[in-house]
């Protein structure tokens, strides 16, 4: 991801957000064939901890969407609506 990119994320409304790893705020949702999720990591904390994501939406037998962060799978049903 280009860094023009990452600004102008960075600046989009966050549409969810998930209270684990710092805070995991949504910026962008893309579908298409494979469904891709923008988020930006650590958000609680200031200053140079903040790290845009992008990582690919996987699905369980179509009960339950995931996102996968540091190995740990983050439910899209525990993201919280902004």
């Amino acid at each position: 991801m280009k860094k023009s990119e990452k600004i102008e994320l960075f600046n989009l409304k966050s549409e969810a957000y998930y209270s684990w790893f710092g805070g995991l705020e949504v910026k962008k949702i893309e579908y298409w064939l494979q469904d891709y999720i923008y988020f930006l990591a650590n958000a609680w904390y200031g200053g140079t901890y903040k790290d845009m994501h992008k990582v690919k939406v996987n699905y369980n037998n179509n009960t339950w969407h995931y996102i996968l962060y540091h190995g740990y799978r983050c439910k899209l049903d525990d993201f919280i609506r902004m």
